[in-house]
C-alpha cells in the first residue's frame, strides 16, 4: 500500500489515521506493519466498505476535504472492492537513520559488499547492483523508464531493484528518480 506524498506529513503529524483503497484482495493484514516514508504503520483494522458508509470524519482522517475528493482518487485507480484501512504511526522508518551512515568500519561495508555480490550472482540479469548505484549517482531525478532504458531492465522491474538498494539505505527516492544517499555514495568512495 502506498501514500502519495501529499498525505505524509499528516500521517507523520498523526492526523491521517484511515486509508481508502479499491483492492481485488487487501495488500495488508490487520496487526502487520507497513513501512512507509512517513514511518512504519501498525494496520489495525481492514475491511470491506461501502462508499455510503464512510463519514465525514473517515473522509477528514483519510486526509480529504471531500467525498468527491476522495472518489476522484479511488476510482482513478484500478478498480476492485473498496476497503477502509485503520492505521497509526508506531516509529519512524528506520531506513532514513540508514542512510546516513557512512562506512567508517571495514567490516560493514565488506558485509554490505557481500550481500550486493549475492544478489547479483542469483540474479537474471547479472551484475546490476554497482552498475545501478552508478547510474544513479550520474543521473539523479532521472524517471525510472529512462534509466531502465540505459541499464537493459525493465521499469517494473528495476524499480524493485533500486527498492532493494533503498531497504540497505543506498538509495532515496525523489518526487521524480532517485538519488544516491550518503551512505550510497560513502559506499562507492570504497570501492573507487
Amino acid at each position: 500500500m502506498l501514500f502519495k506524498n501529499r498525505f505524509l506529513d499528516g500521517i507523520e503529524r498523526g492526523e491521517i489515521t484511515i486509508a481508502f483503497r479499491n483492492w481485488r484482495r487487501p495488500s495488508v493484514k490487520e496487526g502487520g506493519t507497513l513501512r512507509t516514508p512517513a514511518g512504519i504503520l501498525e494496520i489495525i483494522k481492514v475491511e470491506r466498505y461501502s462508499i455510503s458508509k464512510i463519514k465525514n470524519i473517515e473522509i477528514k482522517n483519510a486526509g480529504y476535504e471531500s467525498l468527491e475528493d476522495l472518489q476522484k482518487d479511488l476510482y482513478s485507480k484500478i478498480p476492485g472492492e473498496l476497503y477502509k484501512i485503520e492505521f497509526r504511526l508506531v516509529g519512524p522508518d528506520p531506513r532514513i537513520k540508514l542512510r546516513q551512515e557512512t562506512f567508517d568500519s571495514d567490516q560493514n561495508y565488506e558485509i554490505l559488499r557481500a550481500l550486493l555480490d549475492s544478489w547479483d550472482k542469483r540474479s537474471k540479469h547479472g551484475v546490476w547492483t554497482i552498475p545501478l548505484l552508478k547510474l544513479i549517482r550520474k543521473y539523479p531525478s532521472m524517471k525510472a523508464g529512462d534509466l531502465s532504458s540505459k541499464i537493459g531492465i525493465e521499469k517494473e522491474e528495476l524499480k524493485l531493484l533500486v527498492r532493494k538498494l533503498k531497504n540497505q539505505g543506498l538509495t532515496e527516492s525523489l518526487g521524480t528518480g532517485y538519488k544516491l544517499s550518503p551512505r550510497g555514495e560513502s559506499f562507492l568512495k570504497k570501492i573507487y
